[in-house]
């Protein structure tokens, strides 16, 4: 799907609605077969992303999919498998531009093996990742390479991150309250490379 103009750069999903985009995953050289593009008019001085937003009784499901230029948001979404027609779950897409992923209030939320390559010139923010108030998150294997203001951001959620790499952004990773846990991940080139706010427990 392309868009092109300001009216057309938003995606909403409200209750009952679905989005589900799963490209193939055994492609070579990192192809994808599914996309979501917004293009950047040249007369745009300041990059805006397009916007994806799911809330409560819907359910996101993007896998294996290019998405340029778009911003992904997640909010009240349960993906325990406990409410029926409800899924958060991102894996093995690769953002690219000024996209990012928020997610915040879902139960359970999935980032698996994602990839973000900011536009570059451009800071982005809040960050590549930002997750909150989602219990048991399950951020692992992820890829960020700047410039984004932070890499992986996670406020008050009780959740782990594992095996994510962070480059080129000013904070690596970023938590704040709640309970640290965090296994097996790198932070390249960061003037800091965790930062920690606030916390209860950590386990590093």
């Amino acid at each position: 799907q392309t868009c092109a103009l300001p009216i057309y750069r938003a995606i909403k999903l409200q209750g009952g609605g679905s989005l589900l985009v799963l490209g193939r995953a055994d492609l070579a050289e990192g192809k994808r077969n599914a996309a979501i593009v917004c293009p950047i008019p040249p007369t745009e001085k300041i990059p805006v992303a397009a916007e994806i937003t799911a809330v409560a009784k819907t359910v996101i499901d993007l896998q294996n999919t290019l998405l340029e230029n778009i911003h992904v948001s997640a909010s009240g979404i349960d993906n325990t498998g406990v409410k029926p027609n409800e899924r958060c779950n991102f894996s093995g897409n690769i953002f690219v531009g000024v996209g990012h992923l928020t997610v915040g209030s879902c139960d359970t939320p999935a980032i698996v093996r994602n990839e973000f390559s900011g536009r570059k010139g451009v800071m982005i923010r809040p960050a590549a990742i930002a997750v909150g108030y989602s219990p048991l998150a399950d951020i692992r294997g992820n890829r960020v390479v700047g410039p984004f203001a932070i890499g992986v951001s996670v406020s008050y959620a009780e959740c782990s991150a594992t095996g994510n790499t962070v480059e080129d952004c000013p904070t690596g990773f970023l938590w704040h309250g709640g309970t640290v846990m965090l296994k097996q991940n790198s932070a390249r080139n960061c003037s800091t490379g965790l930062g920690l706010r606030k916390i209860g427990r950590a386990h590093v």
